[in-house]
């Protein structure tokens, strides 16, 4: 028996065929009848769960969860719900829904589905740009320089004059040359060591600027006081620092002397 089985070992090897194994017996499907399927959903339903078939729609749910970067698919679910909760609904049949397969139907799945958009929602939700912000307070610089001092009541009507400047020219039209075309203009940035271009507006126009005179000039006719005097400051207002050094700066010819340039020993010998 041993020799009739090395022989078949010996025959199996030489014609370069594997031996064959036997097939392992796969686990049978659980088939649930219609009281089975019954039972399941009463036994989930004590337990506060469902299931849900979403077909085809599946690869989408998982790409969904992968972006939310949640890990099982209950949580995904109870996000949804939480997300779509509202009051309910009145019932109106003349309303019209999207129609499944439409172009709005197609727009809205690209956007709910992009997982771009997804991971940035939260973001977006609560950023908010300063970019206006900051175009407003540079242009008020046009006005009132740090490097100037100014009492409170010329600051403030300084910052008036930079507010109704921004507000009259903020949305003026582009400029259009010649040809029709609009007009740019190339800016140099000194750090990035790169040019960029801006689209050149219409020049202004101050057109405010008679009717403020006019109101000035009312203003000061029916006034019953006059002007305010001009006062000396005193030695502690702090207007008298400005923003500069108190000391007094020495003569250019004595800095030209003093000061030493880099190198300037070896030129020298």
């Amino acid at each position: 028996m041993d020799s009739a089985k090395n022989k078949k070992r010996a025959a199996s090897s030489t014609s370069g065929t594997p031996a064959q194994t036997p097939n392992k017996s796969k686990k049978p499907r659980r088939v649930y009848s219609s009281a089975g399927k019954r039972a399941k959903l009463e036994y989930d339903h004590r337990r506060q769960r469902t299931r849900i078939n979403i077909g085809p729609a599946f690869e989408e749910w998982k790409m969904l969860r992968k972006s939310l970067r949640m890990k099982t698919h209950p949580q995904l679910a109870s996000f949804l719900l939480k997300r779509c909760f509202h009051a309910p609904l009145a019932e109106n049949p003349d309303k019209e829904l999207i129609p499944h397969g439409s172009a709005a139907h197609v727009a809205l799945s690209r956007i709910v589905l992009n997982q771009r958009w997804l991971k940035d929602i939260e973001k977006l939700l609560t950023f908010r740009t300063t970019a206006e912000l900051e175009s407003f307070q540079n242009h008020i610089l046009m006005y009132a320089g740090k490097r100037f001092a100014f009492s409170f009541g010329v600051y403030e009507a300084r910052t008036l004059l930079a507010a109704l400047d921004y507000n009259h020219h903020n949305h003026r039209p582009v400029h259009v040359n010649i040809k029709g075309q609009v007009s740019h203009k190339r800016v140099y940035n000194k750090k990035s060591q790169r040019y960029s271009v801006h689209t050149v507006k219409e020049t202004k126009d101050y057109g405010y600027i008679p009717e403020l005179q006019t109101r000035i000039l009312e203003k000061r006719l029916s006034s019953a006081g006059g002007l305010p005097k001009r006062r000396s400051i005193q030695a502690d207002d702090p207007r008298a620092l400005g923003p500069l050094s108190g000391i007094s700066p020495p003569p250019t010819a004595e800095l030209v002397q003093t000061q030493q340039r880099r190198g300037q020993d070896l030129c020298d010998t």
